[in-house]
């Protein structure tokens, strides 16, 4: 919702990076709203990965700190 008010787009979820066994990965996913990329997020799955992203996106927007790890 916030997404479609600022920037008038729904925001795409776009893989930077995965790591560790296949058995047990590990996810880090970057929300993209228009032509905007906000802080990454680390996950042990994708739907982790891109609620945590979201959250950083939600924080950037709001001009806070980003509540997920993003290194």
């Amino acid at each position: 919702q916030v997404a479609q008010r600022e920037f008038n787009s729904t925001p795409q979820y776009v893989l930077l990076d995965e790591k560790g066994p296949d058995h047990s990965k590990c996810f880090k996913i970057a929300a993209v709203i228009g032509r905007h990329t906000f802080a990454g997020a680390w996950g042990r799955n994708k739907k982790e990965a891109e609620q945590r992203a979201a959250m950083n996106a939600l924080a950037q927007v709001n001009g806070e700190p980003v509540p997920f790890e993003h290194d």
